[in-house]
């Protein structure tokens, strides 16, 4: 044996004390049958790569940043579906910034800054891949869910937006605003598929469900359909029917009050 052999030999098992051996070996005890030696070692690197995007080192974040895990934007959802059974992504959310900070030197009411940090961390998450729910905003920020949903609809109200938060992302729960306040851009302000979905945070496909689906049921409502008519022609469930009746009928309004503005001669 070479001088250089007999260094390969002592060394290398040094080399091999990893996380990656120590799960190989994990699995060949506890589970032998899982595959061969391929399907172990794809295991493995499959594994480590979840362990850097979930474990990421502490210097990737700066002082005011946490570590959260969201579900994933474009996750489909579906009834019953466990969180088990649903896909999350790491996300690197900014509690507080340098902003937030000046704004509590110049006095800023602590409720308006409040709104200020809860939309921030809708946005970081959606902008790396994940959507936040108003429980993780309740958590994150040690906050009555109650005081976050009212700070959301507040938030959005105010800067005529939408944040881009799981219920609204994935069309989940009785809440009409985001839809609301799509439709009203598209049908009272002319805006384009695509600016209404970038400035709400939804594909271009969600904008043209939530539209389309305000059209049918103004048909609907012209045919003189009744409530389950229009549900069993539209597919849409009954509570639905009734939300987009009441909006169509707030649009309505709104467009007969600016006709009547506009004939007014002064």
């Amino acid at each position: 044996m070479t001088y250089r052999e007999q260094r390969r030999r002592v060394y290398t098992p040094v080399g091999r004390k990893t996380f990656a051996s120590a799960v190989r070996t994990f699995i060949l005890d506890e589970f032998p049958h899982l595959g061969g030696p391929m399907i172990v070692d794809l295991f493995v690197e499959k594994l480590n790569t979840l362990v850097d995007e979930f474990c990421p080192p502490t210097n990737r974040l700066r002082m005011g940043q946490l570590l959260w895990f969201a579900v994933a934007k474009d996750e489909k959802p579906s009834y019953g579906k466990s969180m088990d059974r649903t896909r999350i992504v790491p996300v690197v959310l900014t509690v507080v910034s340098s902003e937030d900070i000046e704004r509590f030197k110049d006095g800023v009411h602590l409720k308006e800054i409040r709104k200020g940090v809860e939309a921030r961390l809708y946005r970081e998450a959606y902008e790396q891949g994940g959507v936040l729910s108003e429980a993780d905003l309740s958590v994150i920020l040690r906050v009555n869910l109650d005081t976050i949903s009212v700070d959301t609809v507040a938030y959005e109200r105010e800067n005529g937006c939408v944040l881009p938060r799981r219920g609204t992302v994935h069309d989940m729960g009785r809440s009409i605003s985001h839809k609301s306040v799509i439709c009203k851009k598209r049908r009272l302000h002319g805006r384009s598929t695509s600016e209404v979905a970038r400035e709400t945070g939804h594909t271009n496909k969600s904008v043209d469900r939530y539209t389309l689906a305000l059209d049918r049921i103004q048909f609907c409502t012209k045919m003189g359909l009744s409530v389950e008519a229009a549900s069993f022609v539209t597919g849409l469930s009954k509570n639905l029917v009734i939300e987009y009746t009441d909006l169509a009928q707030e649009i309505e309004a709104i467009k007969s009050q600016e006709m009547i503005e506009d004939d007014v001669p002064f």
